[in-house]
């Protein structure tokens, strides 16, 4: 399990990057855009497991990155990816930060490479 706190700390330290409040209708999600050209390379949102097909209408932490292609193919074998909730599926992903095998190891590195995509 991952703190969204923990997320929105590595990017800052890493890209100089804060999340960004964008919906008034959603005020919990935070976007991260590039500082140079405003694209979009994350989104933490709280959605209802039934949104991305787990039972129960509770809510979990979801953030969505942009990946290849392939690499998404090989993740979305895994229990806590999803395809995207709201984006493109073909090039973004959801990661559920509520499982309890996400650490901040791997998912800094996928930050790290959405950050790169989003040239």
């Amino acid at each position: 399990m991952i703190e969204r706190q923990e997320i929105n700390q590595y990017i800052e330290k890493m890209y100089h990057v804060k999340a960004e409040k964008r919906f008034t209708k959603f005020p919990s999600y935070d976007v991260f855009r590039r500082l140079d050209n405003h694209k979009w390379f994350g989104l933490i949102t709280d959605v209802s497991k039934n949104k991305i097909s787990l039972s129960g209408d509770d809510k979990i932490n979801l953030l969505n990155l942009k990946l290849e292609p392939e690499l998404i193919g090989i993740l979305l074998g895994k229990s806590a990816y999803f395809p995207a909730y709201h984006m493109n599926k073909e090039h973004w992903i959801s990661i559920n930060l509520d499982d309890a095998q996400m650490n901040i190891k791997e998912i800094s590195s996928l930050i790290d490479n959405s950050f790169k995509l989003a040239k």
